[in-house]
């Protein structure tokens, strides 16, 4: 019995760091691109085209944010219960009305573009030249709703290779037919290369949905309007948080701007992006596996429980390293990345990667609320974080400019863990492993220390010697407990065995 649970446990840890290996690498693959078309638009372009493109695709993005009514989180929760249930048809009968929902919120985005059009051109860039290209772009929104709706059946089937390949391909397609585009037709050729991007990732999300198996089943209009609602629920929480989100975001850089000017949101935004750009990549690979697993076995508190554990565990021992390395190398990260003027982000930085670790545990929390499908509690809390961050945001900079945000961040963080922990332990009776709650302590020791290095010594010879031991006694001790979770070492000689006796 107790050898049963260890390998049921082991393998929940191998799902855990598969998932997230795989999403990783999609997540670094889909950055590069990024980079890559960013490179080649600001080349072929110059800033203008810069300019122009980001300005359409934060337009639409707002908009497909909501109108797609967080269909595309939500149907992932109901897809996931419904396979972990195991009936075929309850499957089937939950990815038609899904689908049903995508289209129909597809729909709903596109019209709204095209009839917005007009004014969507005034408003972004203050005169009627672009509205042709939003009528254009009611297409992108069309196509990114249903293919977001279509990753959702993967990911909730847990078809996770598929997914992963129709992200990368679609966005490989998308990036080398946008080359040419910029290079014959300059700015005009920008809403083409759109358009290509979202059909060619749409085309390879409907090639891999057809390996989800489903029969055909009639379901009336009365009950997909019945399940829609209890998806549209979950889903317009989500978007109002993201909303919400966005909104103290775009405060938060009104102040700074009024305060201090252009060029230290330039410097907040910097420092921001690179604490977050790293450590975001595995966030967004975890959040992936992670959410459907959850979703699939909500009603069972001590399952939660367990991979709640499970999950954070992971997340703190693959993070602290790359914190470490972070916190020694900051001025090397801004001199390669960006360059020697924003030097002046180094303590922002510095705090904020102290905090990411109770950012992780805040985050695997508050899958429980969103997996349980308790859209109030998960508003009220994702709105007093937003509420506490704001406020600290600001208090932290009138005192003590960038290095105040950042101690910011780690006291919104804490607490943000709190309440969210208090909320999940009256609600659904969860608990802290001791595995769990021993990790924590050592691995954000290990951070404190490295930031007291840095703090004291600032970046002397001695500073970069002790904090490379500490670098390579996190990278031992992380090694150890993934090894003892998932039997790294064991996995390893199996596989050398194995091509010796081939």
């Amino acid at each position: 019995m107790i050898k049963s649970e260890i390998q049921q446990n082991k393998s929940s840890y191998r799902s855990i760091i598969k998932s997230t290996a795989i999403f990783g690498s999609v997540q670094v693959i889909q950055a590069l691109i990024s980079i890559i078309r960013v490179k080649f638009v600001a080349i072929l372009l110059g800033p203008v085209g810069v300019g122009i493109s980001s300005l359409l695709q934060s337009t639409t993005n707002l908009i497909n944010q909501i109108t797609s009514l967080g269909i595309n989180y939500s149907g992932v929760r109901n897809i996931s219960q419904a396979y972990n249930d195991g009936e075929i048809e309850k499957i089937s009968k939950t990815i038609i009305i899904v689908r049903r929902c995508i289209i129909a919120t597809g729909l709903l985005g596109s019209m709204v573009c095209l009839i917005l059009s007009p004014l969507l051109s005034r408003w972004t860039f203050g005169n009627d030249n672009y509205t042709w290209s939003f009528v254009w772009l009611s297409i992108i929104l069309f196509l990114n709703t249903v293919s977001s709706g279509i990753n959702a059946i993967l990911q909730g089937a847990r078809k996770l290779q598929d997914l992963a390949k129709a992200s990368v391909i679609g966005s490989i397609l998308g990036l080398f037919s946008a080359i040419p585009l910029f290079y014959f037709f300059g700015e005009n050729g920008i809403v083409p290369s759109l358009i290509i991007t979202a059909f060619s990732t749409f085309c390879f999300s409907y090639y891999f949905v057809r390996n989800v198996q489903t029969i055909d089943l009639n379901v009336s209009i009365d009950e997909t309007i019945d399940q829609a609602k209890s998806m549209i629920r979950i889903g317009v929480a989500l978007v109002f948080t993201g909303l919400i989100s966005n909104l103290v975001s775009y405060l938060m850089n009104l102040y700074i701007s009024r305060d201090g000017g252009p060029a230290m949101v330039g410097l907040y935004q910097a420092g921001w992006g690179l604490t977050t750009q790293y450590v975001g990549l595995i966030f967004a690979a975890m959040g992936t596996d992670y959410f459907p697993r959850l979703s699939a076995i909500n009603t069972d508190n001590l399952k939660v429980k367990e991979v709640v554990n499970q999950q954070a565990e992971i997340a703190l021992l693959i993070m602290t390293p790359i914190l470490l390395v972070l916190i020694t190398s900051t001025p090397l990260v801004i001199n390669i990345l960006l360059s020697s003027k924003f030097i002046l982000i180094i303590p922002f930085i510095q705090f904020v990667v102290l905090g990411m670790l109770l950012k992780a545990t805040s985050w695997s929390l508050a899958f429980i609320i969103l997996a349980k499908g308790d859209t109030k509690t998960f508003f009220y809390t994702e709105l007093t974080a937003n509420a506490l961050l704001l406020v600290f945001n600001i208090a932290g900079y009138h005192y003590l400019g960038l290095k105040g945000i950042g101690l910011a961040f780690i006291v919104v963080y804490f607490l943000y863990t709190l309440i969210v922990y208090l909320v999940v332990h009256r609600k659904y009776d969860f608990t802290f492993s001791s595995e769990f709650l021993r990790c924590f302590i050592i691995l954000e020791l290990m951070c404190i220390c490295s930031f007291t290095f840095v703090f004291i010594l600032n970046y002397s010879i001695l500073c970069y010697v002790l904090n490379i031991i500490l670098i390579i006694c996190g990278c031992v001790y992380s090694y150890l407990e993934l090894d003892k979770r998932i039997g790294i070492t064991d996995l390893m000689l199996t596989k050398l065995r194995a091509k010796r006796n081939d």
